[in-house]
């Protein structure tokens, strides 16, 4: 788990000019090129795996579902989580409405949460990608992860008495 999360966070470059052009800011986007009609189709995780590989590039739901998928590859359970991520303050509407996607990975006889979206850096004032590893999303503390992420499903939150969607907000 420790190295895929490396790899992924040290060879990903979050995509800003994708994040700045789509709708939804967590959906990963396959292009239509990106389809080869003759293979069998693969799991969604795959093929956007795939293309994440290929660019080298991503935004939340890609970093996510490549995750996934290279921990499904070495064995291990891993889920991609949906839901409202805090990036700031100002952003932040007064209704749930989704907008990021990270991980919950299972070993050790328990899940735990991490986002290597976040941990991977920042978009700087120049609107730019700035690498910049954080550690504090990798097997985050579900006590603080839930300050800045609050899952659709909140059996994802990890903590016996989750908050409501409110108290978060």
């Amino acid at each position: 788990v420790t190295s895929i999360f490396n790899w992924i966070t040290q060879n990903i470059a979050y995509n800003v000019k994708r994040f700045e052009g789509s709708n939804s800011r967590y959906e990963p986007v396959l292009d239509e090129d990106d389809n080869d009609s003759l293979s069998p189709l693969k799991a969604l995780h795959e093929r956007v795996a795939i293309q994440v590989l290929k660019r080298r590039t991503a935004v939340c739901g890609g970093y996510a579902n490549l995750f996934k998928s290279l921990c499904l590859h070495a064995g291990i359970k891993c889920e991609v989580v949906t839901g409202l991520g805090k990036a700031s303050a100002g952003r932040l509407d007064k209704r749930f409405t989704s907008n990021h996607r990270w991980n919950a990975v299972y070993f050790d006889t328990a899940w735990h949460l991490l986002d290597a979206t976040w941990a991977s850096g920042f978009i700087n004032h120049r609107n730019e990608f700035q690498r910049e590893y954080n550690p504090n999303y990798f097997l985050a503390d579900p006590d603080e992860f839930i300050k800045e992420h609050y899952p659709e499903d909140v059996r994802w939150t990890l903590l016996p008495k989750p908050p409501l969607i409110n108290e978060f907000m």
